[in-house]
């Protein structure tokens, strides 16, 4: 529903994908439209290639399904109780599909876990990510009786947990031609430093000011260490209360 200039990138690299939770097995695509974690019949199926579109969204295919991507959709079915009441029951499902609408298709890639950043960093690095559907923020998770995909909401308990947690071979971090995702409510992790720098550097002016007010240093001093605070007004538009337009 939204066009946009550009292509998609595809990433020159066949990945191979498995789960924290299951580390000997990998995660691979059936001949009946579903994504689970297993030996595959054929390796092509768990051979995965990944191309980016121009708004980041990541889309998922394997070496023997070309014409398929990995996607969230809801599988209903009709059930019976043991009353004989008849009731839809509807699974959360992650397969592979074809024709998917452009608005709704793809995932973002990001760190698991709520470690953020750090996990660049340091010679024990588990570089374990997690995939969010782009147009539903559920997250994708193997199921412990099936071992097949489904999506879980990223607000329920423990959604996704370490059935949820993926390691890319080869590794996608610090990869130049990748960028992984921050999670929603979060700040990539360059914006989020220069956001604590400047907080702490503003409490640090105040609690100066007050020091050098409490000390009898009045105007110079004050007036030096808000410098900052006029110039940031003054490129807000604020001229000050008695200003002349």
């Amino acid at each position: 529903m939204l066009c946009h200039r550009g292509t998609y990138q595809v990433i020159n690299e066949v990945f191979s994908i498995i789960s924290k939770a299951y580390p000997e097995e990998k995660l691979y695509m059936t001949p009946d439209g579903k994504v689970k974690v297993g030996y595959p019949p054929d390796p092509r199926a768990a051979q995965w290639r990944i191309s980016v579109t121009g708004q980041g969204v990541k889309l998922l295919w394997t070496e023997l399904y070309t014409n398929t991507i990995m996607q969230e959709y809801e599988s209903c079915s009709t059930m019976t109780d043991m009353y004989g009441v008849s009731f839809t029951k509807c699974v959360r499902q992650v397969g592979h599909v074809q024709d998917v609408r452009a608005d709704e298709m793809g995932w973002f890639i990001e760190l698991h876990g709520d470690l953020g950043a750090q996990k660049h960093i340091g010679p024990n690095l588990e570089e374990f990510v997690q995939l969010r559907s782009a147009n539903t923020w559920d997250m994708l998770y193997i199921s412990a009786s099936t071992k097949e995909g489904l999506a879980c909401e990223a607000r329920g308990r423990k959604c996704p947990g370490d059935s949820g947690a993926f390691r890319f071979d080869p590794p996608l971090l610090q990869r130049l031609d990748f960028n992984i995702d921050s999670a929603p409510g979060t700040l990539p992790g360059n914006l989020s430093a220069y956001f604590v720098t400047a907080c702490m550097a503003g409490i640090l002016i105040c609690c100066l000011n007050c020091a050098f007010r409490t000390a009898g240093i009045h105007t110079p001093m004050r007036n030096l260490l808000l410098i900052p605070c006029f110039e940031m007004a003054r490129a807000l538009g604020y001229r000050g209360a008695g200003a002349k337009i």
